[in-house]
């Protein structure tokens, strides 16, 4: 149960600052930066 709650920490943690999701945001106005020239 330790190592499952160790996991489920490392989760939260990584929630606050995911680089996915930095990505994400990044390809979203890429996009629509190029909707609005196109």
């Amino acid at each position: 149960m330790a190592n499952v709650r160790r996991m489920l920490l490392n989760q939260e943690s990584s929630k606050k600052q995911p680089p996915e999701q930095l990505l994400f945001v990044f390809l979203i106005s890429l996009d629509m930066r190029y909707l609005v020239n196109s």
